[in-house]
């Protein structure tokens, strides 16, 4: 047999050479994603069980709060019904949406409250301690699920709503629909039609708010320092402080919280075909972050306005600090019924100063009482 083979011409070896490294390049391509799969992987099952490690070394902190688990509708709601079951007035506080934290945050609002009011408070599903439910979000669902929160709880008489956020929403929608059965309204921060004009429902619950749910659920969001709140102004106790953080760190964002944003324009287009609450007494208190005595206690966003402002002559604080609540104040001022009132602190300002908003509150009620 004739083992004789023809010599590879230059550009034969050429060719040969040229699949030679592109055969290697595949094979440590290939190598490089398996290690790729390997090592995210392994980052995620890691994630996972720190997590779950972590929501089992948390459960003493969540143990025994105030409120209690009820059914309204078929499903569980957490709620709780303190204050002065004597009072006048009966004080209905809805919360924003995605605020898992917010039956603490608000506590020391309410031991500013509890002797001159009767207090309610529930977490709508998917916030807080209420588990999320299929088929909510839905303005009428919420409004729903709250009646049935104040039937449970044997409310009679009309109520004073406060709507914080996208509560807000909720309770003007609630008082135009029902003028006999709200007293008052009172708006936190509150969302206002306005917010969302020419908003789609995709522009606002966009898919990064759908992966955010999965983000959450495995663990991620504790990796997030920003979405935890600090103790500006000494308002909490280091244990309801623990607390706000587990309640985050167990469902800072969960599916009831994305169909609540699923449905956030709807619901904002509901409010504006229902109507502003003209046939009862508002009071709408505003945040703003420029005041001294919230700069004076927030060194990070003192840091942020000094650098906004810094070597800009074009740019000044006062300014600034109109804008902040400038679309508000338009939005309230078609109304003969609204007070509105702009204090220092964030869009929550009860976080930074709850006596204030208390005094706010018991001043208007008084005076509604006349």
């Amino acid at each position: 047999m004739n083992t004789f083979q023809k010599p590879l011409t230059a550009q034969e070896k050429k060719k040969k050479k040229k699949r030679r490294i592109l055969h290697t390049f595949f094979r440590i391509l290939l190598i490089l994603f398996v290690v790729g799969i390997v090592i995210n992987t392994g980052i995620i099952l890691f994630t996972v069980i720190r997590h779950k490690k972590k929501l089992r070394a948390e459960e003493d902190l969540l143990a025994n709060p105030p409120g209690r688990v009820i059914s309204v509708n078929g499903h569980d709601i957490y709620a709780w019904d303190g204050g002065n079951p004597d009072a006048e007035h009966t004080i209905v506080f809805l919360h924003n949406n995605g605020s898992a934290d917010s039956s603490v945050a608000l506590q020391p609002l309410f031991e500013e409250l509890d002797k001159d009011y009767r207090l309610i408070y529930a977490d709508r599903t998917g916030n807080g301690r209420s588990p999320s439910v299929k088929g909510s979000g839905e303005l009428d669902t919420q409004l729903s699920d709250m009646k049935g929160v104040l039937e449970r709880f044997e409310v009679k008489g009309p109520v004073v709503l406060c709507g914080i956020g996208s509560g807000g929403l909720l309770a003007d929608y609630w008082a135009a629909k029902e003028p006999s059965n709200v007293e008052a309204v009172i708006g936190i921060g509150a969302f206002t039609p306005d917010d969302f004009e020419g908003m789609t429902r995709d522009d606002y619950c966009t898919f990064k708010k759908w992966l955010l749910v999965r983000f959450v659920s495995l663990g991620f969001h504790r990796y997030t320092k920003s979405i935890y709140p600090e103790n500006i102004g000494n308002v909490y106790t280091e244990r309801q402080m623990q607390e706000r953080k587990a309640l985050i760190s167990k469902g800072y964002y969960t599916k009831g919280s994305y169909k609540e944003d699923f449905w956030m324009v709807d619901n904002a287009n509901k409010v504006a075909e229902t109507g502003f609450p003209e046939k009862v007494p508002v009071l709408e208190l505003l945040g703003n972050v420029t005041f001294p005595e919230y700069l004076a206690a927030d060194e990070q966003v003192k840091k942020e306005l000094d650098d906004a402002t810094k070597g800009n002559a074009d740019v000044k604080l006062e300014d600034l600090s109109a804008e902040i609540n400038k679309d508000r104040f338009a939005y309230y001022k078609q109304f003969s019924n609204v007070k509105t009132v702009e204090m220092a602190g964030p869009i929550e300002i009860y976080v930074f100063n709850p006596k204030g908003v208390a005094k706010e509150i018991g001043d208007f009620l008084q005076g509604i009482s006349k």
